[in-house]
């Protein structure tokens, strides 16, 4: 019998992992979603990106031009497999307008890719830091979780701009400090900072954030495992064979694993 998740095992999207389990929790419950890798799927289609290749650790400009953005016979984005569009037009009209400026008769691939990333971004209420996660999920079969930087303190040169891509602008809260910055005034910054994000009205369409979940590299594999077919048992036994495994997982049987799947698909769903 055909396993009925057959395309979303050809469509699984690995992780590159920093290390930093909040940040892999982040990326992976965003291109483990069914409608997201589907959506990823309509796009390569669309932009004749067939069989992508793994980044292998590029940087992330090299990333992009391992892309030939010129062979995209499209000039147009197709708006209609996204379902969020009148939503963003309410919440972000202004800079609705500026992402539609790049999705009509644009020659400029890589503009193209750009607007799909943002339009992605919106319709699975993620902040615009996940612009180069979702551009790396289109172009490459893995994705590098050390450009997720949703925290960070740089010089706003043109090297920069290239990687925020500030042709097209949503709405993000900004630090900016000086020389004479105190350790309190930026802890200020930042409560003031979150209390926009919760008061802004230009903040709505950002998802709920998930519990963290210190165990989620494992309850990710399993998940994957009983996606290809397997059942808890045989999982539960691979895994205290699994390199992977720690000594903690010593009591993994088919209940934990049935557990730890079904908290992953909870918090795929939130």
């Amino acid at each position: 019998m055909k396993n009925q998740n057959e395309d979303l095992l050809e469509l699984k999207i690995e992780i590159i992992d920093n290390g930093n389990t909040s940040i892999y929790q982040e990326i992976a419950l965003l291109i483990d979603k069914p409608e997201y890798l589907r959506l990823i799927d309509k796009i390569r289609e669309e932009y004749n990106l067939y069989n992508p290749e793994s980044s292998d650790g590029a940087d992330f400009t090299d990333i992009l031009l391992s892309f030939d953005f010129e062979r995209v016979e499209t000039k147009n984005v197709n708006l209609s497999k996204y379902k969020s569009l009148e939503r963003f037009k309410e919440l972000l009209p202004q800079d609705f307008d500026n992402v539609m400026a790049f999705t009509k008769n644009n020659d400029d691939g890589m503009l193209l890719a750009q607007a799909e990333a943002v339009l992605l971004c919106f319709e699975f209420g993620k902040p615009y830091y996940f612009v180069p996660i979702v551009l790396q999920s289109i172009i490459c079969s893995d994705v590098d979780s050390k450009y997720l930087q949703r925290t960070q303190a740089v010089v706003q040169d043109q090297d920069y701009a290239l990687y925020r891509f500030d042709e097209i602008k949503i709405p993000q809260v900004v630090i900016e400090m000086s020389p004479y910055s105190t350790y309190n005034d930026i802890k200020q910054a930042i409560r003031d900072g979150k209390k926009i994000f919760k008061t802004d009205p230009r903040f709505k369409y950002f998802s709920k954030k998930p519990d963290y979940v210190s165990e989620i590299r494992k309850y990710r594999y399993w998940y994957w495992e009983h996606l290809a077919g397997k059942k808890y048992t045989t999982i539960a036994d691979e895994w205290m064979v699994n390199p992977l495994a720690e000594e903690s997982d010593s009591g993994a049987d088919e209940n934990v694993v049935l557990k730890g799947i079904q908290t992953y698909k909870r918090l795929l769903e939130s």
